[in-house]
């Protein structure tokens, strides 16, 4: 009976001790993990600002297109050289807008 009530505290005991330990490297991890994202520079604004960069770059690439540049750029009476110079003006405004969003985009 009393070796019964000792093993039954000593498997409570170790059960104890095991979940602290858990709880322990948890609280570990998540230390290391936070100092590394630091140490990187990387928390969830930066990646929120790299994903809407590299959105913003993917639109550009779309609208500079030259099926879809020639589609909304009129053609309106212009000799080939004036719709070549509307064709880049339009290029340069669309490429002025998203110029600030190139901080977040890598080489």
């Amino acid at each position: 009976m009393l070796l019964e009530i000792v093993i039954q505290d000593v498997q409570l005991a170790v059960l104890f001790v095991f979940f602290i330990a858990i709880a322990w490297l948890l609280a570990e991890f998540k230390g290391m993990k936070d100092e590394m994202r630091e140490r990187f520079g990387i928390n969830n604004e930066t990646l929120k600002l790299q994903l809407q960069a590299y959105e913003r770059l993917s639109v550009f690439a779309d609208r500079a297109s030259l099926k879809n540049l020639v589609a909304r750029t009129p053609f309106a009476a212009l000799n080939v050289v004036d719709y070549q110079l509307t064709l880049l003006d339009t290029i340069r405004t669309e490429y002025e807008y998203n110029i600030s969003q190139q901080v977040y985009v890598s080489a």
